[in-house]
């Protein structure tokens, strides 16, 4: 095997940020380097940005934040955060005033999930919006991921739990970064990523 295609599969590798996901950590037109995590390794740390496969779409590799690891009860309350019953200080979250559409597809499809793993409150009343979920109870082998941006983020709150066998890598190094109307963002160039 050249080593090349040793370094990509078993080190590192090159990624493009595509969208506006995991703003403001990330921000689209950001070059990155992740370093792969060995499979006995891929539990992810708390908080921390972690690459994955996607639970939905075969090929798709995602990079969100895992904000709780297996046993973990969250919750979220007019967008904050809630952890084992403690709200989270997340400073690299993003929230915007946007409507909440009870009506979205997405929403039927977070409670079509989210009922089986519900603790609490009585499943026939259980009506979740983006902003307002759970409890729920992370299983052993899976973590929750929600993305940086999380009015503009499609992660955990919607397709579910994401299995720890999935984690393939952590986001480490912007090696570019390129805004379509501004050029090179010089200040990006060489930050390490939290």
């Amino acid at each position: 095997m050249p080593s090349y295609l040793f370094w990509k599969a078993y080190v590192a590798e090159a990624f493009r940020i595509p969208s506006a996901a995991g703003e403001p950590t990330l921000l689209v037109g950001d070059y990155i380097y992740v370093v792969k995590v060995p499979a006995s390794a891929r539990r992810p740390r708390l908080n921390s940005l972690v690459v994955f496969r996607s639970p939905e779409q075969s090929g798709l590799r995602v990079i969100k934040r895992a904000v709780g690891l297996p046993g973990d009860t969250l919750s979220m309350r007019n967008g904050l955060l809630f952890r084992n019953g403690r709200q989270l200080n997340e400073p690299y979250a993003r929230r915007h005033d946007l409507p909440i559409r009870s009506d979205d597809q997405y929403v039927s499809q977070m409670r079509a999930w989210q009922v089986a793993h519900l603790v609490g409150l009585d499943p026939a009343r259980y009506a979740p919006t983006t902003r307002d979920w759970g409890p729920l109870v992370v299983p052993s082998d899976s973590f929750f991921a929600l993305g940086d941006n999380r009015d503009e983020s499609y992660d955990s709150r919607f397709y579910g739990f994401v299995p720890l066998t999935n984690a393939s890598a952590r986001p480490r190094l912007i090696y570019f970064s390129y805004d379509s109307s501004s050029g090179v963002r010089w200040q990006r160039v060489g930050r390490r990523i939290q």
